[in-house]
């Protein structure tokens, strides 16, 4: 490790506390140097030399490590094995993240840009990655738009200093086999006028870069998650009418779906409708890329309480139409049932 880094790259290091909770969480909260240093560099942190510490730093004592005691977050268990101290994750991940700034982010993960005021993106050419800021207010479902052309110039005209960097590096992504990361970013308006111009102000982020497919449609590019964020909730079962208009207050019972299950579910099918055959990606291109929704096929409304989720033989992607039609009735129809109606109009029509 290199110990400059450790001793006097306070951001860097800081980095690398979230670095290192990131890993020992996702790995179940225990495990070995090794594990953690293989998760991170899976996980495109870069390596202990990159990051400015080692788990046994987190652990030592504060005049071995050089941390303060509070900063401390793991304790040494049986066979050379760490994990985290008794305390709330959440606040040790949020006591690692305090204070680092923008720059110092995107420099402890050995990217740069042409100038730190007004760039939008950035870049690691040694790693080969592209790192943009998601707002959160361009963001929805699993997709945040990250560049437009129409942001090529100011809502007063001139041209913007950032789209022809950001251009640049988005071609890269595409043409050249560059990686794109983003990490999350608030938006402020404060600094803008009652015209909306003005420049945007950034009211916080999250120091934690997520690798990213890019998506374009027509002039504008987007960072997807590649999962498909069309969801749609039961349907409501009622024989209330309702006039247009009106105000109406509907309450509805929440079911979690799992995310862990709606991905194996699609690994095993593949994000195409299993009753029309329907193909978001062939139909609309990349942009369609990982859109389904996924059926179950026991209503979860019927369900007491909690159950494990079977992904193949409880779930079953279908396209929205598909799923529209299947609850169209008070007690759904079964896939196999709408597969069976829709080779008989086919038929019909034949």
């Amino acid at each position: 490790m290199n110990e400059s880094v450790k001793s006097d790259n306070t951001n860097g290091r800081l980095t690398a506390e979230g670095a290192v909770l990131a890993a020992m969480k996702a790995l179940g909260g225990e495990a070995t140097i090794a594990e953690v240093a293989q998760w991170i560099i899976d996980n495109n942190f870069g390596a202990w030399k990159d990051i400015g510490t080692t788990m046994s730093d987190l652990a030592g004592t504060a005049s071995s490590s050089g941390y303060p005691m509070e900063r401390q977050v793991l304790v040494r268990v049986a066979n050379g094995r760490y994990r985290l101290r008794d305390g709330e994750p959440a606040e040790l991940a949020a006591t690692a993240k305090a204070g680092i700034s923008r720059k110092a982010f995107i420099e402890a993960q050995g990217a740069t840009c042409r100038n730190w005021t007004w760039s939008w993106s950035f870049i690691n050419e040694s790693r080969r990655m592209i790192i943009f800021g998601a707002w959160d207010m361009h963001t929805a479902g699993n997709r945040s738009l990250i560049l437009d052309e129409a942001w090529a110039t100011k809502p007063a005209g001139k041209r913007s200093p950032a789209y022809p960097q950001s251009r640049e590096h988005v071609r890269l992504i595409e043409e050249e086999g560059y990686v794109l990361y983003t990490f999350p970013m608030k938006h402020s308006s404060e600094l803008r006028n009652a015209e909306g111009i003005g420049p945007a102000k950034i009211a916080g982020f999250t120091p934690e870069l997520t690798r990213r497919s890019l998506v374009r449609a027509s002039s504008k590019w987007y960072a997807s998650d590649d999962e498909g964020s069309s969801r749609m909730a039961e349907q409501i079962d009622s024989t209330e009418s309702f006039r247009e208009g009106a105000t109406v207050q509907v309450t509805v019972n929440g079911y979690e779906r799992n995310p862990k299950a709606r991905r194996a579910c699609i690994a095993h099918y593949g994000a195409v409708c299993q009753i029309c055959l329907f193909d978001f990606a062939k139909f609309y291109g990349p942009m369609g890329r990982g859109v389904i929704h996924v059926h179950h096929r026991t209503q979860l409304a019927s369900r007491d309480g909690e159950y494990e989720v079977d992904p193949i033989r409880d779930l079953i992607p279908v396209c929205p139409n598909c799923h529209a039609m299947i609850h169209l009735t008070r007690e759904p129809l079964e896939p196999e049932a709408l597969t069976a109606l829709i080779a008989e109009q086919r038929e019909a029509k034949a």
